[in-house]
């Protein structure tokens, strides 16, 4: 009988220390957005809206879209343009936006936070070197390329002109027209140009002239921003659905060929031909880092804008 207590009375502390691991893990995963490794709890009551313009950020969300234990109400919109007001009325529980417009909007009193990039640099010069004569056309003066054209431009070895308009849409036909011998494109545009050209070539990688003058190798374009209200209310589901999108870009980095086999309809993304976006994929940059892990990475890129970024403005 004795030896029976003391045997129940183990197995009773074991369960005690069980518990309290367990309570001390579920602490940690609310409170470090590094451990969000998507778990097998279905959170399919949990509603997530999200907002994202077409293209690589929304492309991004692919393996998210797919997964039948996510509740996600998901709008991709057409270019950037709307997304301050998204900011503006605080509806929305994510904002996938780029980086200095999501910043610049918290800076000035939105109630959201950076949880994560998603999406970094992909640029280059792409051009004919038989008619290339240092004249570019490039596009989005303001925004991000050309932003980061203008910070990287004198690491080039030569006197350039650069021709500013509105969209790569816009660039794309004048490089594939002869309109000029170079053009800075970002993917999967710069894949279509080239496969269809064998005479165009990358002349300048933008992400390598970024890392011999800022001593990063990569800059953030796109990232995810999280309503002050949705992080403390839908923490685990927030977190799960992050990491269900980490681990979904890192298999399709890895095979983007699966994702001929995605339920998702990627033209609802931006996209129309899928044997393109298989091809270019990989050269897409899309990876999420949570805020906490690229912190000098997103002050140094939003110097380029004059904006501060201080450690009020993402999730820690």
């Amino acid at each position: 009988m004795k030896n029976k207590k003391m045997i129940i009375a183990g197995l009773l502390a074991a369960a005690v220390v069980v518990g309290i691991c367990v309570f001390a893990v579920i602490m940690l995963n609310k409170n470090d957005t590094k451990q969000s490794q998507p778990t097998t709890t279905d959170f399919s009551d949990t509603e997530i809206s999200l907002v994202s313009p077409s293209g690589a950020p929304a492309l991004g969300l692919v393996s998210a879209i797919a997964d039948p234990n996510i509740k996600l109400n998901y709008e991709i919109v057409d270019g950037a343009d709307v997304l301050g007001a998204e900011f503006t009325a605080n509806e929305k529980d994510l904002i996938i936006a780029p980086i200095n417009v999501g910043v610049n909007m918290i800076k000035n009193g939105a109630e959201y936070e950076l949880l994560a990039v998603v999406s970094w640099g992909n640029l280059s010069i792409v051009g004919d070197r038989s008619t290339y004569n240092g004249n570019i056309a490039a596009f989005s003066e303001a925004a991000v390329p050309g932003k980061v054209l203008e910070y990287v431009k004198d690491e080039f070895n030569e006197e350039v002109t650069i021709d500013y308009y509105a969209s790569v849409a816009e660039v794309a036909p004048l490089l594939s027209q002869g309109r000029y011998g170079a053009a800075l494109l970002a993917e999967p545009v710069k894949t279509k140009i080239t496969n269809a050209n064998e005479n165009l070539t990358v002349l300048y990688d933008i992400q390598e002239l970024y890392e011999d003058k800022s001593g990063l190798d990569r800059y953030p374009q796109a990232a995810i921003f999280v309503s002050k209200d949705a992080i403390a209310d839908k923490t685990e589901a927030i977190l799960n659905l992050t990491g269900i999108i980490q681990n979904g870009i890192s298999a399709f980095n890895t095979d983007p060929s699966a994702l001929k086999n995605t339920s998702v309809d990627i033209t609802a993304l931006g996209f129309d031909d899928i044997d393109l976006l298989v091809d270019a994929y990989p050269r897409m940059a899309l990876d999420l880092v949570y805020g906490t892990d690229c912190v000098e990475e997103v002050k140094t890129f939003l110097a380029l804008f004059d904006i501060e970024y201080t450690d009020t403005m993402y999730v820690k």
